[in-house]
């Protein structure tokens, strides 16, 4: 049980931190040279089929507004851990009902 000590002058501060498993879309944008538009969109298909978009000639973006929590379920392992910030300690996780 924690003690009230109303005198805030001799209290220490403690750190910790969460890690916490997270589903988020990417939006990759990327050019192909054809000679039509169907020629691009069949390259296109192997490109996306092969998750080959053409060596670092395109760019990404993180579709912040898709970050969704990650269930124990989906996982199949825990998906938030407590942490003591100081020596690196995990605490505690949601699999851990204590």
């Amino acid at each position: 049980m924690v003690r009230k000590n109303r005198d805030m002058s001799e209290w220490k501060e403690y750190d910790f931190y969460t890690d916490e498993k997270k589903t988020i879309w990417y939006r990759v944008n990327f050019s192909i040279r054809a000679q039509s538009k169907e020629e691009a969109m069949h390259l296109a298909k192997q490109m996306f089929d092969k998750d080959d978009y053409g060596g670092s000639d395109y760019d990404w973006e993180q579709l912040t507004d898709t970050v969704e929590s990650m269930s124990v379920e989906e996982n199949g392992t825990a998906t938030r851990e407590l942490y003591d910030y100081s020596n690196g300690n995990i605490i505690k996780d949601n699999l851990n009902t204590e």
